[in-house]
């Protein structure tokens, strides 16, 4: 069983590497073409209608991931149920979005109103429709399927689009804004017409019951990890203009492209399989272990990426971003306990526990909040990246505690800063699991 666990871990994380080599190339091409006050713009176009798509989802697609791990054999009245309520929760989302944000953006954004409300418009349903939709075969842990059409085609596409642009001469915030929304457009029409016919079926009032009061329940979590995975940049854009929001961006960008692939691997294979676990064995091994290894490559990219971002920020993004690199090198280091936070938050959620989950991720947003001004107004940027770095590691010591508690996992069963994990890690990378 743990070997088929390597082999979805190895699908995942290739298909990861891919998005990286994706996000790391349509990122250059942003910052470099946009420049920071441009590539600021861009940012606060787009932050709003992400953060709003993500609240309006109401934890439907956790939802339908944790009931179609569990039940199988209801996969495709789950799927039509949660496509016609993705339906309703689309509209309602895209009607309050619309009349919201002209306060969210504020008045000296003024002038990208009418971008930013027609690019919610448009983004909104086709967000919650494919996440609702491809969250079955995150639960049936058809890891090829949906990790090609949720993370491999929107980015590739978008860097076609981007590529396109950039040779056509045709450089705008517009324009890559709508290149941003193309890709996923597309992916969730492929998505739909492979279900097809089934989204027709009559959706079931007894499973739309439980979609909607598990997804209510993860939902409180869900909102905590929104903003707490953007709290930052909301802060950045209320505090600073879109020039300083450009360099934060890109540091952003930097800090996390590369991070995201371990993060990202490990919470999407986990959460279905720990959902589909009864034993409390099994859940503790799957648990520790993929921790242990996430710890491990977490922390080895850190002082890596440390290292080379002051010579790669410079040949890469070119000197106009200088001011990007000390705010990239803490933000990376801030994203070692915040990775391993979104791993284990996840892998709560995949045993049930989202009270837990809410209160790691309270925890973090809640100290964040406390300590950032006084911290930022007096090393600027670089004083966000810091109080980043000082909530997740307050957050992992509480999460760290639980899980002892939880499971009687204690930290040193699940650190991977020992010499057992890195022999373990090496052969698998050797002989591919």
């Amino acid at each position: 069983m743990i070997k088929q666990y390597y082999r979805s871990w190895g699908v995942t994380a290739a298909t990861n590497a891919f998005v990286l080599i994706c996000g790391l190339v349509t990122g250059v091409i942003a910052a470099r073409l946009l420049q920071p006050e441009g590539r600021g713009e861009m940012a606060a176009i787009l932050l709003w209608p992400h953060l709003i798509a993500w609240l309006g989802i109401t934890g439907l697609h956790e939802a339908v991931t944790f009931f179609v791990s569990k039940k199988k054999a209801s996969a495709d009245v789950i799927t039509a149920t949660a496509f016609w309520m993705a339906i309703v929760l689309s509209i309602v989302t895209a009607a309050a979005g619309y009349a919201v944000l002209p306060y969210l953006l504020g008045s000296d954004r003024v002038l990208l109103l009418d971008v930013a409300q027609v690019y919610l418009l448009a983004y909104v349903p086709v967000h919650i429709l494919m996440l609702s939709i491809i969250a079955t075969d995150h639960g049936r842990q058809e890891f090829i399927k949906y990790n090609l059409l949720l993370r491999v085609i929107p980015p590739f596409l978008y860097l076609i689009g981007l590529a396109v642009l950039w040779v056509a001469g045709f450089v705008s915030v517009e324009l890559f804004v709508l290149m941003s929304w193309v890709g996923i457009a597309a992916a969730t029409a492929m998505r739909l017409l492979l279900v097809g016919k089934g989204l027709v079926n009559k959706p079931s009032i007894k499973e739309a019951k439980n979609l909607l009061v598990t997804g209510a329940s993860f939902h409180i979590t869900s909102v905590i990890v929104i903003f707490g995975a953007q709290i930052d940049r909301i802060y950045v854009m209320f505090q600073w203009g879109d020039v300083e929001l450009g360099y934060y961006v890109v540091a952003c960008m930097i800090a996390t492209v590369a991070l995201n692939v371990v993060t990202n691997t490990f919470h999407t294979v986990m959460y279905p399989k720990l959902s589909a676990m009864n034993s409390l064995r099994e859940q503790k091994e799957l648990f520790g272990k993929g921790l242990r290894f996430a710890s491990l490559l977490l922390i080895a990219g850190c002082v890596v990426l440390t290292l080379i971002i002051p010579w790669a920020v410079k040949a890469i993004f070119g000197s106009a971003y200088d001011d990007a690199i000390s705010i990239a090198v803490v933000l990376t280091i801030a994203y070692v306990p915040y990775g391993l936070r979104q791993i284990i938050i996840k892998g709560l959620r995949g045993l049930g526990d989202a009270k837990q989950s809410a209160l790691g991720e309270g925890v973090a947003v809640a100290l964040f909040i406390l300590i950032v001004w006084p911290i930022a107004s007096r090393l600027g940027l670089f004083g966000v990246g810091v109080a980043l770095l000082i909530a997740n590691s307050m957050a992992i010591i509480y999460l760290s505690l639980y899980l002892k508690k939880r499971l009687g996992l204690a930290f040193r069963e699940w650190c991977g800063l020992n010499r057992s994990t890195i022999v373990e890690v090496y052969q698998l990378a050797r002989h591919g699991g």
